[in-house]
């Protein structure tokens, strides 16, 4: 076993090929089907229920020193 620590340096930037539309229709379904929202609705359960996975699968990336973003909002 190696005795080290990774140096604290920011994380790498990295396009999420997975945009907001793919993961909820991907993970969360709505009568068999996959559901895709028409707005960003917190009253919505569903809605809720994809931006928690949202953030889920950031926190798991900033821990691997990933930092995701959609390429369709940097100009």
């Amino acid at each position: 076993m190696y005795d080290f620590v990774c140096p604290t340096t920011a994380p790498l930037p990295q396009w999420a090929r997975s945009t907001i539309p793919t993961l909820f229709g991907k993970f969360i379904r709505r009568d068999g089907k996959p559901f895709v929202p028409e707005a960003m609705d917190r009253n919505n359960p569903l809605v809720m229920k994809g931006l928690v996975l949202m953030r889920q699968m950031m926190v798991l990336a900033h821990q691997h020193r990933l930092d995701l973003f959609d390429r369709r909002f940097i100009r």
